[in-house]
């Protein structure tokens, strides 16, 4: 089991390679990823992710205000995860 912080950064990562730079084309990937996932009803969904998925699967277009706000709020994570990832393997790359 995994937290649907975890799902959603790899549902953003999916959308970001899927998109190779196409704002528009991430953003229809994302929600389409997100709409499909709250179909799950997944436990402890926040609030606001919440309302973006269900706010989609009623038919709301990716650039809705609270869309946006979602898929700014997980790209912000994914960038945090990529920092800790460096920050974790930097020992790795020091030469002694």
């Amino acid at each position: 089991m995994i937290s649907d912080d975890t799902e959603h950064t790899c549902m953003v990562a999916q959308s970001l390679i899927e998109a190779n730079g196409d704002v528009e084309l991430f953003a229809r990937r994302f929600a389409s990823r997100l709409r499909w996932w709250i179909l799950a009803l997944p436990a402890g969904v926040g609030k606001a992710t919440a309302r973006a998925g269900i706010k989609l699967r009623l038919g709301a277009k990716p650039n809705h205000p609270a869309v946006q706000k979602l898929c700014d709020l997980f790209i912000r994570q994914l960038l945090k995860w990529k920092l800790v990832w460096k920050l974790a393997t930097l020992p790795l790359h020091w030469k002694t």
